[in-house]
């Protein structure tokens, strides 16, 4: 399956795209969960760092919070989900993103806002 039928399926229809789910325990369901609501809380709080003046360090700096958040709860799907689409929805967004991220973190350095 391509990543874009993969997103499509995920997007459109979830219910045909968990059909073979196998669910966590409760346990399980509710560290992720945990895990999810704390990766949530970091994100939201670094994305809503005070503006720099700079339009574009701006949009870089919510964004790289965004990505790194998209990551994390990427690695919290890894650990605790046993859906292989979903897993490997994952693993393609922590590929994507963990570059966009070093890129988001060089023009930063080179623009003197880290």
């Amino acid at each position: 399956m391509t990543k874009f039928a993969l997103i499509t399926l995920l997007a459109f229809s979830p219910i045909a795209a968990f059909a073979d789910h196998s669910p966590a325990t409760t346990e399980q369901a509710q560290i992720a969960s945990d895990a999810f609501a704390m990766v949530n809380h970091k994100m939201h709080a670094a994305m809503g760092a005070p503006s720099t003046g700079d339009v574009d360090a701006d949009f870089v700096i919510g964004m790289r919070a965004h990505h790194i958040g998209a990551v994390e709860m990427a690695e919290v799907l890894l650990a605790h989900g046993t859906d292989s689409a979903t897993r490997e929805l994952a693993q393609t967004i922590i590929d994507a993103q963990t570059g966009e991220i070093a890129w988001m973190t060089d023009w930063l350095l080179r623009h003197g806002f880290e």
